[in-house]
């Protein structure tokens, strides 16, 4: 329902105006409030920051002209109708520039009346269905930039020299100028779900201490870069540590759970992130096995689990199953009291994992998988199963993964046939939905077959086509709804597309 705030200094004329506008949009606009003066119209739309405003010119206090110019300066998309006796063009022409959207001259007929708001009405219905589907769309991107974040910092962290090339022409388009890093890995003791909430909290708390700070949540633990102009004395720093002692804190009050942080030393070549990694990761596991744990947790492969879990995301079959090998090795020499309980723990967590990478993960192979373990006792059995099982759970992640891209494909067809007007070079599209030049343009083109500049020229040349052909619009017209803002050159351009200038392409589509 729209809102609507009247602002008119005679009674009888408000009351007039609220019973016209009660009766014919009952569903559809709630009157906020009225005001008698022009000062009281400014006060009650900053207040109640309506969606319309009806106001009369002759205001005391404040004249509506005034009181329309104040108000739209603090609320752009406030539309206002103004309202006079005064029939002198002058007027007419300096509420337009105030910013009113339209203009009724006294005495208004119920008709007119009822056009202008509807008028109003389409303009701020439209507005509101292109913000919110802005609004989702920019959600949409934010999910798409930490998925695929995550995917080539996974990728990056077990030696894949495309992943780390990846990487550097993200720190490059977000111009991200100094390579020198520390690797930071934070376990949450429990509570995989809170990884990724908690993961811009702390990248914001650490903003304070270094120039950039990226990195994603991998199950339970939380893996972190930070860049910037680091030494082994800054990190080592107090100020840095007590940065670290309040992020501890802070998970701590806000999710309940404790947690634990490992960093690496100083590096200066992204190609040396696995290594630092590990550093940070064995650091980790010192501060671990400090804190004593329960009977049934001693001794629990929680690494292994990890890279099995990453293994499978990252579709390799062979290095899953020699991970499966470890693990159940290790289940039988050391923790053979707990295997059950063990294996349904792993089960437990590959589907944790797939959960956290894609938002959702429906299958009925973790499912199967799980109830085939339940049924069998020996290692030897259980660890065979689930190295058959692997190649069918992966080749499931891999479908997802495409199904998750083909999406991302179309949320940008669709941001580009919503944008159509704007400006839709490489660069600027990169910057709105958050990817890389490099990532958009090579993916765009693996994805669709053409590269990205063809196809926006030809969703230009084929909505300016319909355009020409089916709404009669002119040449200039059709060119600034692409976005182009010379005619000239959009002739040439509709030309090199089509084969006809747009005059030569009316007059055969008449014939």
């Amino acid at each position: 329902m729209l809102t609507l705030l009247i602002a008119e200094d005679e009674l009888i004329e408000r009351e007039s105006l609220r019973y016209l506008i009660q009766q014919q949009y009952p569903s559809s606009i709630r009157i906020v409030d009225e005001a008698a003066t022009g000062k009281e119209a400014v006060e009650k739309a900053m207040e109640l920051k309506p969606d319309m405003i009806l106001i009369d010119i002759q205001m005391p206090e404040m004249d509506g002209l005034t009181a329309s110019e104040t108000i739209r300066k603090h609320l752009p998309e406030c539309e206002i109708l103004i309202l006079t006796a005064y029939g002198q063009f002058e007027y007419a022409k300096k509420a337009i520039s105030f910013g009113a959207r339209d203009y009724l001259l006294k005495p208004i007929s119920n008709r007119n009346l009822f056009d202008a708001i509807d008028r109003l009405s389409d303009v701020i219905l439209k507005r509101k269905a292109s913000a919110e589907r802005s609004k989702k769309m920019e959600d949409q991107f934010a999910h798409w930039r930490y998925l695929l974040e995550r995917e080539f910092f996974l990728e990056a962290l077990y030696t894949s020299n495309h992943a780390k090339r990846q990487l550097e022409e993200y720190l490059s388009w977000l111009e991200v100028e100094s390579r020198l890093f520390v690797c930071m890995a934070i376990d949450l003791e429990s509570g995989q779900a809170q990884a990724p909430s908690m993961l811009n909290a702390i990248r914001t708390r650490l903003a304070y201490h270094t120039e950039h700070v990226i990195g994603t949540a991998l199950g339970k633990r939380i893996v972190l870069l930070l860049l910037g102009k680091l030494s082994d004395e800054s990190v080592g720093s107090h100020s840095f540590r007590t940065a670290l002692t309040e992020t501890e804190s802070m998970v701590r009050k806000n999710t309940g759970i404790a947690c634990h942080i490992g960093l690496s030393r100083v590096f200066c070549d992204l190609n040396h992130l696995p290594y630092a990694y590990r550093e940070a990761a064995a650091e980790l596991d010192k501060r671990r096995t400090a804190v004593p744990l329960r009977k049934e947790e001693a001794g629990y492969p929680y690494a292994l689990e990890e890279q099995l879990c990453d293994r499978i995301l990252l579709e390799d079959v062979q290095g899953s199953a020699e991970l499966v090998a470890d693990i159940f090795h290790h289940f039988t020499a050391k923790r053979a009291e707990f295997l059950r309980q063990d294996v349904r723990q792993l089960c437990a967590q590959i589907h944790r994992s797939l959960l956290q990478h894609f938002g959702s993960f429906e299958s009925s192979e973790v499912e199967e998988m799980t109830a085939e373990l339940e049924l069998l006792s020996l290692p030897q059995e259980l660890a065979a199963s689930l190295r058959r099982w692997l190649p069918e759970l992966i080749a499931v992640v891999g479908e997802k993964r495409k199904s998750n891209r083909d999406e991302l494909i179309r949320l940008i067809k669709a941001y580009l046939e919503e944008h159509v007007s704007d400006d839709l070079s490489l660069e600027s599209v990169s910057k709105e939905i958050g990817l890389s030049t490099f990532y958009l343009s090579k993916y765009f083109k693996r994805a669709t077959g053409v590269n990205f500049k063809e196809y926006v020229i030809q969703l230009r040349m084929e909505r300016a086509k319909a355009l020409i052909l089916f709404q009669n619009k002119t040449v200039q017209e059709a060119a600034l709804a692409v976005g182009y803002q010379d005619p000239n050159y959009f002739s040439k351009a509709f030309k090199k597309y089509t084969g006809f200038s747009p005059t030569q392409f009316t007059s055969i589509t008449d014939k």
